[in-house]
C-alpha cells in the first residue's frame, strides 16, 4: 500500500511543516486519515457533512466523488478518481454538464477569423473555430488550439512523479469577462481545455476552490505510484 502525506507549506511565522492528513489507496478504494494531533489547529482537516470511521484504533474516511475537504482555509472537492481499473467522475455524462459550443456555419457568406492568430476560417476537425464566450463581431471566434494555448498561459504548473498541480488566478475572456469552463462540448464530443495526462495507475483529482467566492482556482492530481509527500500552500 502506498500513501501520500499531505503537509502544509511552511508559514512565515512558523517555518515547520504541519501534517494535515494521509491519503492511501488500498483494497480498491482511497481513504483519508486526518491528523488528530491538535483538533483546534487552524490547519485541521475537515470532511464536510461526513464522519470518519474507526478501524484498529485509527480514524479514516473512505473518499467518494463530490466530497468537500477543508485543509485550514483551503477547499478541495474530489472530482475524479481512478481505482481498481475503474474511473469515477463528478458526472455520469460529461456532455450534459460541459457547455455546448458552436462554430461558424460553413454556408455563411461571412468569413470569420481567429482573434488570436488572425487566420481566416478553418474547418479543421482538430482545431476548428469556436465561440466560447459572449463576444460578437470580429472577436467572436478563435481556434480551439489557440484557445488551449491561451488558457495554458494562465496556468502555473508544478509536477513530480506522484503529484500534478495546476493553479490559476482566473480563467475568463479578457474582453467580456465570461468565465471559461475546463471542458466544452463540441460536435458530439467533450474537449478539455486543460490537457491533463492521466496516469495508468490509481489516482485522485481534487479541484481547489476560492475560500470566499468558491471559484475554481486549481487542480491537484495525486497518484499512488509510490509513497510521496504533497504540500499545500494555505
Amino acid at each position: 500500500m502506498h500513501t501520500t502525506e499531505v503537509l502544509s507549506e511552511p508559514l512565515k511565522d512558523d517555518p515547520a511543516n504541519e501534517k494535515l492528513a494521509t491519503i492511501a489507496e488500498n483494497d480498491g478504494s482511497f481513504t483519508l486519515s486526518p491528523n488528530l494531533g491538535d483538533i483546534n489547529s487552524k490547519l485541521s482537516c475537515w470532511i464536510v457533512s461526513r464522519n470518519f470511521k474507526a478501524s484498529n484504533g485509527m480514524q479514516f474516511y473512505k473518499l467518494q466523488i463530490g466530497d468537500v475537504i477543508r485543509f485550514g482555509r483551503s477547499i478541495f472537492v474530489l472530482i475524479e478518481m481512478y481505482v481498481n481499473n475503474e474511473l469515477f467522475t463528478n458526472t455520469l455524462n460529461p456532455s450534459e454538464t460541459a457547455p455546448k459550443i458552436e462554430g461558424p456555419k460553413e454556408e455563411s457568406d461571412y468569413i470569420p477569423t481567429c482573434r488570436i492568430c488572425l487566420c481566416e476560417i478553418s474547418f479543421d476537425e482538430d482545431s476548428p473555430l469556436i465561440s466560447p464566450c459572449k463576444c460578437n463581431g470580429s472577436v467572436k471566434y478563435l481556434h480551439l488550439e489557440c484557445l488551449k494555448k491561451w488558457v495554458l498561459s494562465l496556468v502555473k504548473k508544478k509536477q513530480t512523479a506522484e503529484v500534478l498541480s495546476l493553479s490559476w488566478k482566473s480563467i475568463q475572456c479578457e474582453i467580456c469577462k465570461t468565465p471559461l469552463p475546463k471542458a466544452i462540448y463540441f460536435k458530439k464530443q467533450v474537449i478539455e481545455l486543460l490537457d491533463i495526462t492521466r496516469p495508468k495507475f490509481p489516482y485522485v483529482m481534487f479541484e481547489v476552490l476560492d475560500k470566499n467566492t468558491h471559484e475554481s482556482k486549481g487542480i491537484h492530481l495525486i497518484n499512488t505510484q509510490s509513497t510521496s509527500i504533497f504540500k499545500i500552500v494555505l
